[in-house]
């Protein structure tokens, strides 16, 4: 089986990707690295590094979205139930939370959208929260209008200076799972 790596600058961002090349190896996990905001992940090989949709303005942000992404989302009159953004924000455990939408409640708890199912995450020496949100849908284009209630599952890692963040949609769980289970925040080399 060979290997190989891609290097790419986009915006200035340095970034890589890297594979298995092969037969037999469409499941084997892909991995993206930014190199420029510090933090890198594994993502399914059945999805793809898609370009930022219009809302999502950060250099530091990156899409993600199955590779038949048009064919689905045609499927489902044109609502994106797929999408999975990654992003990285300076600041530690408040910052990276109040970032994807967790807040305090009044005893002081972090939890999601009046959610109870917050879960508290440590890896190594990073800590963050994972929760689902309710979240509205809407059609985009055509006819376009709400399409009804669906959940976003978010959450964020940080190592006390910076955070990972991740806001995906209610079809994006197993990439969400797979990109969150993976993520490395890395130091910047000062």
């Amino acid at each position: 089986m060979k290997s190989f790596a891609i290097v790419v600058s986009l915006l200035g961002i340095g970034v890589s990707l890297s594979c298995a090349a092969g037969e037999g190896n469409a499941s084997q996990p892909l991995k993206y690295d930014n190199q420029k905001c510090h933090y890198s992940f594994s993502y399914p090989a059945n999805w793809r590094i898609a370009p930022n949709p219009i809302y999502v303005k950060s250099q530091c942000a990156v899409t993600l979205r199955p590779k038949d992404f048009d064919d689905r989302i045609k499927r489902e009159e044109n609502v994106d139930t797929y999408t999975l953004v990654v992003d990285s924000v300076e600041g530690g455990f408040e910052k990276g939370a109040t970032a994807v939408g967790f807040e305090k409640d009044d005893k002081g708890q972090w939890i999601g959208f009046e959610s109870e199912d917050t879960e508290k995450i440590q890896r190594g020496s990073s800590l963050g929260l994972r929760g689902t949100f309710p979240w509205r849908y809407y059609s985009e284009g055509g006819e376009g209008g709400y399409a009804g209630m669906g959940e976003n599952p978010r959450a964020f890692l940080t190592d006390g200076k910076q955070s990972v963040t991740l806001n995906g949609y209610a079809q994006s769980e197993d990439a969400f799972d797979m990109v969150f289970n993976t993520i490395k925040v890395e130091q910047a080399l000062q």
